[in-house]
């Protein structure tokens, strides 16, 4: 959530990928799947993945909408570090905890 004259260009390294990462996706990892002639990239996950996350981002409108968040930040899954090596990524020492949310205060 950001603020007033927050900049999201803060938190990216160049122009396309973010530094407050977690994990890193070599290319055979198969994380990234693009589709042939159209350009559509997607990541394969799937709603058992995804609920936690979509739980954190409308938990983080509301509390927003309620007054709750005073400064631009960021809340971060951080789910199981398990899977993410067994689906082929890397996690970054940023990676520090498992199945739950985390909240940093925007650099």
């Amino acid at each position: 959530m950001l603020y007033g004259q927050a900049s999201i260009l803060a938190g990216f390294d160049g122009e396309e990928r973010p530094n407050f990462r977690l994990t890193d996706w070599p290319d055979e990892s198969g994380a990234l799947i693009v589709e042939a002639g159209c350009g559509n990239s997607f990541q394969p996950h799937g709603v058992i993945d995804l609920h936690p996350t979509v739980g954190m981002a409308a938990g983080l409108a509301l509390d927003t909408l309620l007054d709750k968040v005073p400064a631009s930040c960021r809340r971060v899954w951080m789910g199981d570090p398990a899977v993410v090596e067994a689906n082929g990524g890397i996690l970054r020492e940023t990676f520090t905890d498992q199945l739950t949310v985390r909240e940093f205060v925007w650099p």
